[in-house]
């Protein structure tokens, strides 16, 4: 599982940066929502909330499961988890806990359809909106 969260994760990345380093470059700074970089900021979010939520809200999930935790507190683990790894020290003062309370949501949502695609679906438009606002 740890070998497909990375390569999930890290080839769509790697492709972008060695076959089109300028699209890269319009992602990382955008200065323009051109086609490009509506194409590219929408693809690479993509993954990412893939690859997120097949981590926390699939395989931990799991792994807390197969060792008899309780729904409640996966959703907790699971969720700080989620706040820890976006915790932003010289961005923001908030440390990571509106991503804590985000964690608990898209947890919630995937507990109680006992399908990811609520959660993704919810992590993706929060991710393109957050990007671009």
């Amino acid at each position: 599982y740890i070998l497909l969260f990375i390569c999930v994760g890290v080839i769509p990345v790697v492709l972008l940066r060695v076959f089109s380093p300028d699209l890269y470059q319009d992602y990382k700074y955008f200065s323009e929502l051109s086609t490009r970089t509506i194409l590219a900021l929408v693809s690479i979010s993509l993954w990412n909330v893939l690859d997120e939520e097949l981590l926390f809200r699939s395989i931990l999930w799991k792994i807390l499961n197969d060792w008899k935790f309780s729904n409640n507190k996966i959703i907790l683990i699971q969720a700080v988890l989620f706040g820890i790894v976006h915790f932003r020290f010289i961005s923001n003062n908030t440390f990571g806990f509106p991503e804590l309370i985000f964690g608990i949501w898209v947890g919630f949502l995937a507990l109680r359809s006992k399908s990811l695609t609520p959660s993704i679906t919810t992590h993706f438009v929060h991710n393109i909106t957050s990007r671009l606002f």
